[in-house]
């Protein structure tokens, strides 16, 4: 029965360890301003507006994004989908090699893929590209 319950054991570390290499690749969120229109005609009217854009991920590629890439003149396709600008990043400048910009306590609610938290969320792209493990690069560019 030890035997038994050691072999079980194993087999559940094996796999948990297994589920960790082979995590899902998640499709970063289309450009959209999820922080509705009056926020982002807010922060637009601010004259540090773009370089906000440009240097909080939070602003630029999730709270605001559509103004954001107006204001920079990066075209943006219906679904939400950034048309190429050469080398752009603005799925995720670290590519291809991903940073979490949090710590590794705070990006391991994400891991759990619950209601409340998980990797499809605004919150969790920008500060956890690395253990939601989201797609970018130019494959994502239209």
């Amino acid at each position: 029965m030890k035997t038994v319950f050691i072999i079980a054991t194993a087999a559940f570390f094996f796999c948990y360890e297994i589920q960790g290499k082979l995590q899902k690749i998640i499709e970063p969120l289309p450009c959209e301003d999820r922080g509705g229109d009056v926020t982002c005609k807010k922060l637009q009217k601010s004259h540090t507006f773009l370089n906000e854009c440009l240097s909080n991920r939070r602003t630029g590629r999730y709270l605001c994004c559509r103004t954001c890439a107006k204001g920079l003149g990066v075209e943006i396709t219906e679904e939400g989908k950034f048309k190429d600008k050469g080398n752009f990043t603005f799925y995720e400048p670290e590519c291809p090699i991903l940073q979490d910009r949090e710590s590794e306590k705070f990006c391991e609610k994400y891991q759990n893929r619950s209601l409340t938290y998980n990797c499809h969320q605004s919150e969790a792209q920008a500060a956890c590209p690395k253990t939601c493990n989201l797609r970018c690069g130019k494959s994502d560019l239209v």
